[in-house]
């Protein structure tokens, strides 16, 4: 499996499982809506987010490239707001529409977060890296070098 599809693989498994038991947590108790509301799960969002756009701009997408992955898997909220709830549960459609566009916006924002974490703690070329476990010292290449940038 190609590395940039590894490092979006997971968060995307991970956004499936949590909306998966959303949904159906909802459909069978509606009254959960009141316990869990956008705001219990921005965190959630944040990190994923970030997860997402850390993974992508160390495997080579860089920051740019790790926002673009956050911003599109910010639609997996989205979505799962307006067909989920939307479509499926028949809840107001201001409020789906709201809840979209916070979901969509916490993926975004937790991405330029991972983005920036990883691109500003790239090794630069040339540095030697030690590993606590192995003690062994690497040295970084201009190839590792510009996958993570």
């Amino acid at each position: 499996m190609n590395t940039m599809a590894r490092a979006i693989a997971w968060p995307v498994l991970t956004l499936l499982i949590i909306g998966g038991t959303h949904l159906a947590l909802e459909a069978v108790r509606p009254e959960l809506h009141d316990v869990i509301s956008p705001a219990a799960v921005m965190p959630i969002y944040l990190v994923v987010g970030g997860w997402t756009a850390f993974g992508v701009a160390r495997t080579g997408g860089g920051f740019v490239g790790g926002l673009v992955a956050a911003a599109i898997l910010g639609l997996m909220p989205a979505m799962l707001q307006l067909v989920g709830f939307g479509v499926l549960l028949g809840r107001d459609g201001g409020a789906v529409t709201t809840a979209a566009l916070f979901g969509f916006a916490g993926m975004a924002w937790g991405g330029a977060i991972g983005a920036g974490i990883a691109s500003a703690t790239a090794q630069p070329v040339g540095a030697t890296v030690r590993t606590p476990a192995a003690g062994a010292a690497t040295t970084v290449s201009a190839a590792e070098e510009s996958a993570s940038a």
